[in-house]
């Protein structure tokens, strides 16, 4: 509203703003452009868009419940925002989620390679280390990052991510933005109308999927090459020797008796030798999802005797089976083949 007696300097500015705004929400509903809005926490993730009928609302990675463990156990290390890609009618067509990592150009390089920066370091430590804007979880084995509508238009997704993760970028002071993990379908359509808007397709670690086909593991055995089969049961009969019991159950059970710090220690050990990974996750962030998602978590614990000697944490979502993390003691896997 323009007050009768506003001063004429500031009746100027207010006309000016009211033009602004009137020509904001001109754009936002009568152009064919996509539209994004970020988010910097989980509470302030409007409903009625993260749980569109079109974007997946029984995927456990992106139940709001789920991402509010992940944001209270990991955010202050990887910060996290939120987006939802709005069409011209202001329908939901993607939703996803940022992350703030540190990446060490190292974490693929070559040996070589890693021999002639480990010596630049030495006086330059922060040699090809960024800080970088990531369309992605602060952890592996969620598979993609976004959700995508089936009518979503890839060339104006692209265009519209790309302008809003650069600005993001900006606001973040990071100085390298990576979109990764696409699904092979997301890589063949989105990634190449990416590429168009100046980003650079990159490979790295791949994920490796195993279908469900057989439904024993004797089954299983009898399909795969002699040599792998000599060769399993060359591990299973080593196992068995050992002593050691497995232990399956999901996250109904008490885990706090299997599960503590010296076990979770296990974890952080291990994850030092991997070639990448964002961060090291905390003893919490694997008791909440527990507690928060008990019928979607699973846990397999090795026992020497009453004693936790390795654990593999995973996720059931939507008929699959994500194997996220595993600790283990070294000295037992030697003997083992744990």
């Amino acid at each position: 509203m323009i007050v009768p007696d506003t001063p004429a300097k500031h009746r100027r500015m207010m006309y000016r703003l009211l033009r602004k705004s009137v020509a904001v929400y001109v754009k936002m509903t009568k152009t064919d452009h996509y539209a994004v809005r970020c988010f910097s926490t989980v509470d302030l993730v409007p409903r009625d868009g993260w749980l569109h009928s079109g974007l997946a609302t029984d995927d456990i990675f992106f139940r709001l419940d789920f991402l509010q463990v992940v944001e209270a156990t990991l955010g202050r290390e990887t910060p996290m925002e939120y987006f939802i890609v709005y069409d011209g009618d202001l329908a939901p067509v993607a939703k996803g989620v940022l992350t703030q990592i540190n990446v060490d150009a190292l974490s693929l390089a070559p040996v070589l390679v890693r021999r002639i920066v480990v010596a630049v370091r030495r006086l330059f430590p922060r040699f090809l280390r960024y800080q970088a804007l990531a369309c992605g979880f602060p952890f592996w084995g969620a598979s993609s990052p976004l959700r995508l509508s089936d009518d979503v238009d890839f060339k104006r997704l692209a265009i519209a991510m790309g302008k809003e993760f650069n600005c993001r970028a900006r606001v973040t002071g990071s100085s390298v933005i990576l979109i990764h993990d696409f699904t092979a379908f997301e890589c063949k359509e989105l990634a190449a109308q990416l590429c168009n808007t100046g980003y650079l397709q990159a490979s790295s670690l791949p994920d490796q999927i195993f279908p469900a086909t057989f439904d024993s593991l004797q089954s299983w055995l009898a399909h795969m090459h002699p040599q792998y089969r000599q060769r399993w049961g060359q591990v299973m009969e080593r196992f068995s020797s050992s002593g050691l019991q497995m232990r399956h159950t999901d996250g109904n059970a008490p885990i706090s008796e299997l599960f503590n710090s010296d076990v979770h220690h296990q974890h952080v050990t291990i994850s030092k030798d991997w070639e990448a990974h964002f961060v090291d996750l905390p003893v919490d962030f694997f008791m909440k999802l527990s507690e928060c998602c008990p019928d979607a978590v699973r846990w397999s614990f090795s026992l020497d005797g009453d004693k936790v000697v390795g654990f593999v944490f995973g996720i059931m979502n939507q008929g699959r089976y994500y194997n996220m993390y595993l600790g283990h003691i070294p000295a037992y896997n030697e003997s083992s083949e744990l």
